[in-house]
């Protein structure tokens, strides 16, 4: 698929749910940011604000590293290794969360995509730039010398302003690339690459089961700068998914946990195939997760996942949609998408409260919550 262009309003510094992310300084392709969390702690009435994406999507995969900076970082190679296999704890100095902050920075909208919006919008203007617009121009620059038809001029006129247009449209994204706006902040805490957790799930006769959950999130502290636009008081505003041209309502949490969710009509806003729906599937859904045992060898735990089938209106989900949050027709966030298969056109997502556990578990954190829209 091609790219997509990043929306103008991104160029305002605003976080936009639905938008693409990157890894900053890596050439690793771009993913999607779902929303924005809050979490408060004990002892501590503030709530603490972040974004909410994969894991995988902010840790660089070993095809796309700079290794020579890498190298110049105490532990950071160290800390990657030890990522893919175990947490991100931001209590624990052992899991390497002073190293995080230099290497696993964020860029929303990701420089991929900046560039890419760039450069087509630098080549439709030099598209208008015909030969015979070449010459009209050339004729102008003549002066006095210089001769065009009326109609020539009014003609060369016109695609002058066309051209104006364009690169002046295209100077909001020229200039957030340039100032370095588009870095969102680092990961504070994430499940790491493979990890896997227990939780209770009803299979399709309403019998409760346990099993085990791959998870897959991360947390980015957000550069102060770039919440000003969306803060209001302790909340933040703006978790309403972009709606790239549709109306995709949000109205908080699906407040009844995914206990018997079949056939739940769904719907996400994702950076790559944007607007979606799709239904939560009956078919128990099995893939298999690498994890490293107690005694360090690597073993591989079959896990549930949640399955959603795409419509007839095409896949549910793209390579760059992970990191999307997925809602029902209400507007109620279900959970967060994880990855597609366009082979089969599914896409598999954690339930939110899956992940809202894992996140209270790791970072200690007493309550977390969507961050809600600011009080009037």
């Amino acid at each position: 698929m091609e790219d997509p262009y990043v929306p103008v309003e991104a160029c305002a510094g605003a976080v936009l749910p639905g938008v693409s992310l990157g890894i900053h300084q890596c050439s690793a392709g771009s993913s999607t940011l779902g929303g924005l969390v809050q979490l408060q702690f004990a002892n501590d009435s503030q709530w603490h604000t972040f974004a909410l994406t994969c894991f995988h999507a902010v840790w660089p995969p070993a095809n796309h590293r700079d290794v020579k900076r890498l190298n110049e970082i105490p532990d950071a190679l160290r800390a990657l290794q030890h990522w893919e296999f175990r947490p991100l704890d931001p209590r624990d100095p052992r899991s390497f969360s002073h190293v995080a902050r230099r290497i696993l920075r964020v860029d929303h909208p990701s420089l991929r995509d900046l560039n890419n919006t760039i450069d087509r919008r630098c080549a439709m203007a030099a598209s208008m730039r015909t030969p015979q617009f070449l010459e009209y121009e050339d004729e102008i620059n003549k002066g006095d010398d210089g001769w065009l038809p009326e109609s020539a001029k009014a003609k060369y006129e016109a695609i002058l302003r066309r051209i104006k247009a364009t690169e002046d449209a295209c100077s909001p994204f020229i200039a957030m690339r340039e100032s370095g706006n588009h870095f969102l902040g680092y990961v504070y805490a994430g499940s790491g690459l493979n990890s896997i957790r227990s939780t209770m799930r009803s299979n399709t006769d309403s019998k409760k089961e346990t099993g085990q959950i791959s998870t897959d999130w991360a947390l980015v502290a957000i550069n102060p700068s770039r919440l000003q636009p969306q803060q209001h008081g302790d909340c933040v505003s703006g978790n309403m998914p972009f709606p790239y041209g549709n109306n995709i309502q949000f109205s908080g949490a699906f407040e009844q946990p995914i206990t018997e969710p079949f056939g739940l009509e769904l719907q996400k806003s994702g950076r790559s195939s944007q607007i979606t729906f799709g239904t939560y599937s009956e078919l128990k859904c099995v893939m298999f997760t690498q994890v490293r045992g107690d005694d360090g060898q690597i073993v591989i735990v079959p896990t549930w996942e949640h399955q959603i089938a795409s419509n007839r209106k095409g896949d549910f989900a793209e390579k760059g949609d992970s990191g999307s949050w997925v809602f029902n027709l209400q507007g109620e966030l279900v959970g967060m998408l994880k990855a597609g298969d366009e082979a089969y056109g599914t896409g598999t997502m954690t339930p939110m409260v899956d992940i809202f556990d894992d996140i209270q578990s790791l970072t200690g954190a007493t309550k977390v919550r969507i961050a809600p829209e600011p009080v009037p």
